[in-house]
């Protein structure tokens, strides 16, 4: 699916396509791509005050600072974008730099049925079994509740 635009935006190539008619004029962009950045600019922005993306190289050598026993299989939120390989800093604790346990429990649920793009959307869009919170919000007060909207939303992606 593509859509077509007056310039191509700041870093996207620019694409002329020919037709029937032969060249057209407009600039096109992958919509998947432009989903795909507009996702990743939400998760940006909306983790910023829980310690951020960081690229997953960082995550590896922070939390091996601070002694963490790190894993490739590890469970932890990841997703690519850009070229690398990205991760919510929200899920280790800060002082260990460990998996935290609330976090783990709800990537048990989710992800046998969401990928890392959606697992890491998952926590900061509203969910409506948590009165329209988003699960990052409120998963350090009420843990036991953003898991039981993790299982829910779990069955509703089994059908």
């Amino acid at each position: 699916m593509s859509i077509a635009v007056a310039a191509p935006p700041a870093g996207q190539p620019t694409r002329v396509f020919f037709g029937p008619a032969g060249p057209r004029s407009a600039f096109r962009v992958d919509a998947d791509i432009a989903e795909q950045d507009a996702a990743f600019l939400q998760m940006l922005a909306a983790y910023r005050g829980h310690g951020g993306l960081w690229r997953e190289s960082e995550v590896l050598r922070r939390r091996q600072a601070l002694g963490a026993d790190v894993t490739p299989d590890d469970q932890a939120i990841r997703f690519d974008w850009g070229g690398s390989t990205w991760m919510p800093w929200f899920q280790f604790d800060a002082r260990r730099g460990e998996l935290r346990e609330p976090c783990r429990r709800v990537v048990d649920e989710l992800a046998p049925f969401y990928d890392g793009w959606r697992l890491s959307l998952w926590f900061v869009q509203p969910n409506v079994w948590i009165h329209g919170c988003r699960p990052l919000d409120v998963l350090a007060e009420e843990p036991r509740r953003v898991h039981e909207a993790a299982r829910v939303d779990r069955f509703v992606a089994a059908g």
